[in-house]
């Protein structure tokens, strides 16, 4: 319960970030924030618990949650976040299948600006965090 008590305080202060939780797209629209959330098993109980209250806090904002599940497979993982990206992220909640395996999504995402919050498992390189 801890952990997941420190995952929402964590998501509580992104969202400050991005406090109004809109912004103006290129037609001057307002158009709400596109987080991404990777875990590396979505369906251990833990992990669908913190997909479930992050979904909640971000959709009751009026902002889009894109979820992938890479099923223990940090392959897999990197090709899920290259094509969240692609969707033009404002931000990325991830627990990596492999600390140092990541490292090419990371990059990947660093080179896009995407602010990244690791949470439950460590990166083999924490300065891609925020």
């Amino acid at each position: 319960m801890k952990k997941f008590m420190c995952i929402v305080a964590a998501l509580f202060m992104v969202a400050s970030v991005f406090a109004g939780g809109s912004k103006e797209n290129t037609s001057g629209k307002k158009t709400g924030y596109k987080f991404g959330y990777t875990c590396m098993d979505g369906t251990n109980p833990f992990f669908v618990t913190i997909q479930a209250k992050m979904k909640e806090l971000i959709e009751d904002r009026g902002d889009t949650l894109i979820i992938t599940d890479p099923g223990n497979d940090v392959t897999k993982q990197i090709s899920q976040v290259e094509d969240m990206l692609s969707q033009n992220l404002d931000g990325l909640f991830m627990n990596p299948v492999d600390a140092a395996g990541i490292l090419p999504a990371l990059d990947a995402t660093k080179a896009e600006g995407v602010p990244i919050v690791g949470f439950d498992t460590e990166v083999a390189d924490m300065s891609y965090l925020v």
